[in-house]
């Protein structure tokens, strides 16, 4: 019979996954986009290129956004592990 010494689920990977996660998506969220770059007097090729960071931007934070909701999932995981270890601890425990 097992007991609740020998039972082990290594969170560390979780762990290190979420956190990792978490920290692109914050680093994804709080880089702002060049806003001193010119082209000198070509109109055409300013607005080309500033339609351009508009567009990264978006796509920036819509990335960001889901970075973090893996990150949230991650956390989610780990604390639904930890539920299950303590119940099956409890349940050893008891003899049950």
């Amino acid at each position: 019979m097992a007991s609740a010494a020998q039972i082990r689920i290594v969170h560390a990977y979780l762990d290190t996954l979420a956190c990792n996660a978490r920290s692109a998506s914050r680093s994804m969220a709080e880089r702002s986009r060049l806003e001193q770059l010119g082209f000198g007097g070509n109109p055409e090729v300013q607005r080309a290129f500033d339609g351009r960071l508009d567009e990264w931007d978006r796509h920036r934070h819509e990335l960001s956004d889901g970075i973090g909701a893996a990150a949230d999932a991650l956390e989610a995981v780990r604390a639904a592990f930890d539920a299950a270890e303590d119940q099956l601890v409890s349940a050893l425990d008891d003899g049950g």
